[in-house]
């Protein structure tokens, strides 16, 4: 009875027939067979193999492109360098660093504050600066710091005026800001300006660009301008009692 019914389930003659059909299918198209497994084996092939090492190349060429054009700025940053006049260049650096110290330079604020008030026969009665915060680093302020200074001056006001003018054409670079002038006195509030030197070297795939025409008339500019640098012109001075723990100090009229 089991028997019976397993082979009626399976039906032996519908399976007997599915066989044969496909037999007949094999034996019609089996000229077919083997190009279509081909295709298919390529298809899987290429989805496998081909297509990544393709990317692999792709990405590969992008890099030695790269890599080509790091080369290529490279050679034109060596051959720059190699073109420039390392006296030129040192000569500019130490006057724009006279310009624009890389720290607060107060001797060189002294010194052209005295050096310009002696040349137009002002008086400096008295000064005081503030100092700020000596020990951050300046390297890491992104505007131009500076350091404030006020002058109490005496003299007729042509005489100001030309100071102020001369100030304006000295080292290191300074801003008038403020003026307030009464019979005889004038009170000047400045602003020096000092910027640090970026740290870090020169990135391979940064070119270098030589001097524009502007920026080489801006250091021929700079270049006239009153150096103070050169010696001491104080005929004023820091006073000893100024605290120096203070963030100002003050100097009064001292002959030296």
């Amino acid at each position: 009875m089991d028997l019976y019914n397993l082979n009626k389930g399976l039906n032996l003659k519908d399976l007997d027939l599915n066989v044969s059909l496909v037999n007949i299918l094999y034996r019609q198209y089996k000229a077919f067979l083997l190009p279509i497994v081909a295709i298919i084996v390529s298809i899987i092939l290429v989805g496998i193999i081909i297509i990544p090492q393709t990317q692999i190349l792709l990405k590969n060429q992008e890099e030695l492109k790269k890599e080509q054009d790091k080369l290529s700025i490279l050679k034109n940053n060596y051959s720059l360098l190699s073109s420039m006049d390392e006296a030129d260049l040192n000569a500019n650096l130490q006057t724009l660093s006279k310009v624009l110290p890389n720290g607060k330079d107060f001797i060189g604020v002294i010194n052209t504050i005295s050096y310009n008030s002696v040349r137009q026969d002002v008086s400096i009665d008295d000064f005081s600066f503030q100092v700020g915060e000596i020990s951050k680093d300046l390297a890491d302020e992104a505007e131009f710091p500076f350091l404030t200074l006020t002058l109490n001056v005496s003299g007729n006001p042509q005489s100001v005026l030309r100071f102020i003018s001369e100030l304006y054409k000295s080292v290191p670079v300074v801003q008038v800001i403020n003026i307030k002038t009464t019979s005889g006195q004038s009170t000047l509030k400045l602003q020096f300006y000092h910027k640090a030197f970026v740290k870090g070297g020169i990135s391979a795939d940064s070119a270098i660009a030589p001097l524009s025409k502007q920026e080489t008339e801006l250091i021929n500019t700079v270049s006239s301008w009153n150096d103070t640098s050169q010696g001491l012109f104080l005929p004023i001075g820091i006073s000893s009692d100024a605290q120096a723990a203070s963030p100002s100090a003050t100097g009064t009229p001292s002959p030296f």
